[in-house]
């Protein structure tokens, strides 16, 4: 249902420009959500770090799963002084999933 007339061109298959009004609705709503990421340093989960809204978002479409992918820069650079950085990503609700890629998740 998401992706339904999104086939502007109508040759079955759903190209990247044609889901970016997508991606740009979805990464609108999942604002409100703080993207369900939460950056901290270890030890320190109610200290998380603040975000900039996704940058280099678009959506993939494989014929079954429709796949949200984009980054969340730090809103300033942060030196770790060699402390542990955890990046938790998690629905509260349990009504999302989510999955990090499998090659190079975090930079």
């Amino acid at each position: 249902m998401a992706i339904e007339g999104l086939d502007t061109n109508k040759d079955g298959t759903y190209s990247k420009e044609e889901l970016q009004p997508l991606a740009q609705v979805n990464v609108e709503s999942l604002k409100d959500f703080d993207y369900f990421t939460f950056v901290h340093f270890e030890g320190e989960e109610d200290k998380t770090l603040p975000l900039k809204p996704p940058v280099d978002y678009w959506i993939d479409y494989d014929k079954n799963v429709l796949t949200l992918h984009f980054t969340l820069p730090l809103e300033k650079p942060v030196d770790t002084h060699g402390k542990p950085v955890q990046v938790d990503v998690y629905d509260p609700s349990f009504f999302v999933a989510f999955g990090f890629a499998t090659e190079k998740p975090l930079r």
